[in-house]
């Protein structure tokens, strides 16, 4: 038997008919497919590598770990450390809640709407 590893820093999943842009968070829907995030406890698979449109294999490639720029409503230096949730497929909150869990955590404060996010 062949042993297969890959480092699960980027995967790749099937997205059916869902379209996704590059830079989007991605999660699961309820047919098991990767599809542009939305706030609510659904299955977080990371950051998307790449738009849907165009692909000829229906998967989509997803990093995993890393630490990416998003957008928030506002942020303060004092936010620095705190979780953060999705909010919507290109923007987080640190409203953290059973309905709403965390995704990673702010590394980095840009700007008063961007924040730099390590992926958990």
């Amino acid at each position: 038997m062949t042993f297969l590893r890959q480092d699960g820093d980027l995967i790749s999943a099937p997205f059916g008919g869902n379209v996704i842009n590059r830079g989007q968070l991605v999660t699961v829907d309820a047919a098991g497919n990767a599809k542009a995030a939305e706030a609510g406890a659904k299955p977080f698979l990371g950051v998307a590598m790449e738009n849907t449109g165009g692909l000829i294999k229906n998967e989509v490639r997803v990093y995993r770990t890393g630490v990416f720029q998003l957008a928030i409503d506002a942020v303060a230096a004092a936010d620095l450390g705190k979780a953060v949730a999705i909010a919507t497929s290109d923007k987080v909150t640190t409203t953290v809640s059973g309905t709403a869990p965390a995704i990673g955590q702010i590394v980095e404060v840009i700007d008063n709407k961007t924040v730099g996010v390590r992926l958990s």
